[in-house]
């Protein structure tokens, strides 16, 4: 049977406002903020001891709404302006069903 994986991104995001960059991370159990994390190489320390490989390598894109939706709660963050998008991924952990 061959490894199966688990995939995810780390967004992050160009704010517009007093506060620095901010992380966002998704995988299968959603989206989240990562809280204090303003950099992608923070974000992938504390994701690679969860076992993600973070791809250094991303992409610009613009900020949408559901990304402006998550952020904005954040003091000092107005909005997102734009984000760099990273690709991760880890070994699925097998839970013993068949899939």
């Amino acid at each position: 049977m061959a490894e199966a994986w688990e995939y995810g991104y780390i967004y992050v995001v160009h704010t517009v406002g007093p506060a620095p960059a901010a992380c966002i991370v998704i995988d299968k159990s959603g989206a989240r903020v990562l809280h204090r994390c303003h950099s992608l190489l923070p974000a992938a320390n504390h994701l690679g001891a969860a076992g993600w490989i973070v791809s250094g390598h991303g992409d610009k894109s613009a900020c949408p709404p559901w990304v402006n939706d998550l952020i904005s709660p954040i003091e000092g963050v107005i909005k997102g302006d734009t984000m760099m998008c990273y690709f991760m991924r880890r070994p699925a952990v097998h839970d013993g069903q068949d899939d």
